[in-house]
């Protein structure tokens, strides 16, 4: 089994200090993790999303996109959570639902799915970033939402 590098090991660490130090939702009670994809094209559901996203923000330093990917990914999660969903099951809904890729509300949706690995130097969805089924979604989704 390969030793982690340390700035993985740094990373994973950020990522779990994420995790547990921003569960103070509104929208969530602690302990329960919520099951529910995010209904795609809703447009409540991505106001909430965005609201989750907003208040998270604010407890950084820095922007998500400034996050090494392993911390996005966990920032990303955690908004999910913040705001009543959970973030696997809305990859598995979209990637297995005929959805409107055309409609703004998914766009949106498939923006914040995919922030994790956006903008970094590889140009396909990371496997150190996701769990293979997640990253199967990720791939479906990228394929359907750039048609």
């Amino acid at each position: 089994m390969p030793l982690l590098k340390p700035r993985t090991i740094i990373c994973l660490l950020a990522a779990v200090a994420l995790a547990v130090t921003a569960c103070d939702s509104d929208h969530h009670q602690a302990g329960a993790k919520p099951t529910e994809p995010v209904p795609a094209g809703n447009h409540a559901a991505l106001r909430r999303l965005a609201e989750a996203f907003k208040s998270l923000s604010a407890k950084f330093d820095r922007k998500p996109m400034e996050m090494p990917p392993e911390e996005r990914k966990a920032f990303v999660e955690q908004v999910f959570i913040n705001a009543g969903y959970n973030y696997d099951a809305t990859l598995h809904e979209l990637a297995t639902h005929k959805v409107d890729y055309g409609n703004q509300d998914v766009i949106d949706l498939v923006d914040l799915l995919t922030l994790p690995h956006r903008n970094t130097t590889s140009a396909e969805p990371d496997t150190h970033i996701y769990r293979p089924e997640e990253l199967k979604d990720i791939k479906i989704i990228e394929e359907r939402s750039t048609r």
